[in-house]
């Protein structure tokens, strides 16, 4: 009996052995599952979450511009590069042709190509279908200046145009009304009042 007993004990204290190991391998395994699980969604989340850096994100001057101006300084690149046929498709078209529009354009892309003169686009208005963007001579001769003037603009089949004088919205060929006319005053006006402010903001302006 107590040979009985004593195997009958070590059977018992195996079988709560047994359990007792179990039960620790069950934990570790849930355990481990969990830290495993952990780790992923802490790797996924620093791999999904976007980088931390010092650079501010990139920005264009075209973009913060209004899209009359985004055309002007397309014209602008355009004479810069030497390409006044390509300047050209900027300018508006008119029931008579404007003299020597074409001339005046090749002449600007020569100029800038050149070096011998540039322009910086300062402000812009839009009123319907017509638009002022008022524009600095910055540099004439390769000398730096302040000579600030606006320039006119209108909307042709949806696309804003330089007039064929873009500094003249009176010629007599554009065949205006009155009342366009009188649209292309109230701009000249605003851009009139923009000037000295506009002035102000210029490098090494003295006034």
């Amino acid at each position: 009996m107590p040979d009985d007993a004593f195997g009958q004990h070590l059977r018992a204290y195996g079988v709560d052995r047994e359990r007792h190991v179990s039960r620790k391998q069950r934990a570790g395994l849930v355990y481990g599952t969990v830290l495993f699980v952990s780790i992923m969604l802490v790797n996924r989340g620093a791999a999904e979450a976007p980088a931390q850096t010092n650079e501010k994100p990139a920005t264009t001057q075209a973009g913060k511009m209004s899209a009359v101006a985004v055309t002007v300084r397309q014209f602008h690149d355009a004479l810069k590069a030497g390409k006044s046929d390509e300047a050209f498709k900027f300018i508006g078209s008119s029931p008579t042709p404007v003299r020597d529009a074409q001339k005046r354009v090749k002449r600007l892309a020569t100029s800038l190509s050149g070096g011998g003169w540039n322009f910086e686009i300062l402000d812009a208005k839009e009123s319907g279908e017509i638009a002022v963007v008022v524009i600095n001579d910055y540099l004439k001769d390769g000398r730096k200046t302040i000579d600030i003037k606006p320039w006119y603009l209108i909307r042709q089949q949806g696309e804003w145009k330089l007039l064929g004088k873009f500094t003249d919205f009176e010629l007599k060929e554009y065949g205006f009304d009155a009342g366009r006319v009188a649209g292309y005053r109230g701009l000249e006006k605003w851009a009139n009042e923009r000037e000295p402010q506009l002035r102000k903001e210029q490098p090494d302006c003295g006034c």
